[in-house]
């Protein structure tokens, strides 16, 4: 027999005939995980689900503001800390009012999902990674290398956003392969077109980088190597424009002004006109470290804008295929500056902006994204 008090809670749970989901996030920034959720949601079927939106930390930001106004309700518990005790048992409060069948994090503070599983064992919970698998797979930050494989040992369900992922999940995490769903990320792509830029006679080129100013990940530190090296080349009708901000901008700055090229460089800091920011550039560089997919360089193929990379992980598996993209030898600076100075000795090269747009729709389309993930919702519940 089933438990008379299970299907209580079950038909709790599904109130008015929608399932009831919880998302979580950290904060609202303006990184890949970020802009990833808000597109996925702008075609969520709001008929079947009922979604609530939970940002642990910060406050409300600009893509927060513009899920709210998609008609979403969404919720900030302000912690002070990603230690904060008091903030997860706020969480559990959220939680036990709004009874979700099904619980979704995308970044999370370490032991908060054991926090949320030992007082809600029914409820299924989701993670979706996001790139720090592939940080601690590869031996870097051990302790929470450790604290994330004990945590999700509780978790229902892994999503990876590559087979690059899924592998570094299973090897960081010791995660079986049956706990892991693979879901290539998607984007909207009725937001971008192709880019309208005309480069005037003399008029600077200008290389971009669009994401977080964080070396240990994004690989920032290069960009001033990389300047440096096209100016020895010769090279001099260029600027770097980054959009982006994070917490090593001022030993980006510092390497600038050392190596004598800090004139070239031009912060915006966060970016909230991609489709403008894409307009404004010529390149755009992606010298990560490691990266499990790359929001940014999808974006960047959709407004026919090249890309300029170091041949990693989520970049070789996803991108390499398209001509409009050259990916270098992780850390070649030589090869690097290169493929920079090939594509701007060659401006018209030959692209078929029509045919890479029908493949990149076919295969990262938040679209097919969306089904997938709502056929995992309903699959476990």
């Amino acid at each position: 027999m089933v438990d008379i008090n299970i299907m209580e809670n079950i038909q709790i749970k599904m109130k008015n005939g929608r399932k009831r989901i919880l998302i979580l996030m950290w904060k609202d920034g303006i990184g890949g995980p970020e802009r990833s959720l808000r597109d996925l949601l702008t075609v969520f079927d709001k008929d079947k689900y009922n979604i609530l939106i939970l940002y642990l930390g910060g406050s409300k930001g600009v893509f927060s503001s513009e899920i709210e106004k998609m008609g979403y309700k969404v919720e900030y518990l302000k912690w002070c800390s990603g230690y904060s005790v008091m903030g997860r048992f706020k969480l559990l409060k959220k939680i036990y009012d709004f009874k979700p069948l099904i619980i979704h994090e995308h970044t999370l503070p370490p032991l908060t999902g054991i926090f949320i599983k030992l007082f809600y064992k029914n409820c299924k919970l989701i993670h979706t990674e996001h790139g720090p698998a592939l940080l601690h797979s590869s031996g870097h930050d051990r302790l929470h290398k450790y604290l994330f494989t004990m945590e999700y040992f509780f978790y229902d369900l892994l999503i990876a956003n590559s087979n690059v992922s899924e592998k570094a999940l299973m090897a960081a995490y010791k995660i079986p392969n049956k706990k892991i769903k693979k879901v290539y990320l998607g984007i909207d792509f009725s937001k971008y077109k192709k880019t309208t830029r005309i480069k005037k006679i003399n008029e600077n080129y200008n290389i971009g980088y669009l994401g977080r100013i964080y070396n240990k990940h994004k690989g920032t530190d290069f960009l001033p190597l990389i300047a440096r090296k096209l100016l020895d080349k010769g090279y001099h009708n260029f600027r770097f424009i980054i959009g982006g901000d994070g917490p090593d901008k001022k030993n980006i700055e510092f390497l600038c002004d050392e190596l004598k090229v800090g004139h070239l460089f031009k912060f915006l800091g966060w970016v909230y006109d991609i489709q403008g920011f894409f307009n404004e550039i010529d390149i755009l560089l992606a010298p990560s470290r490691f990266e499990s997919f790359c929001i940014s360089v999808l974006e960047s193929i959709s407004t026919g804008v090249k890309v300029v990379g170091f041949n990693i992980g989520g970049l070789s598996e996803c991108f390499s295929k398209f001509p409009i993209v050259k990916l270098v030898p992780f850390g070649d600076i030589e090869a690097f500056s290169e493929s920079i100075i090939f594509f701007i000795n060659n401006p018209d090269t030959d692209y078929d902006y029509e045919n890479s747009t029908k493949l990149i729709k076919k295969e990262f389309s938040i679209f097919d994204t969306s089904k997938k993930i709502q056929e995992i919702y309903d699959g476990l519940v």
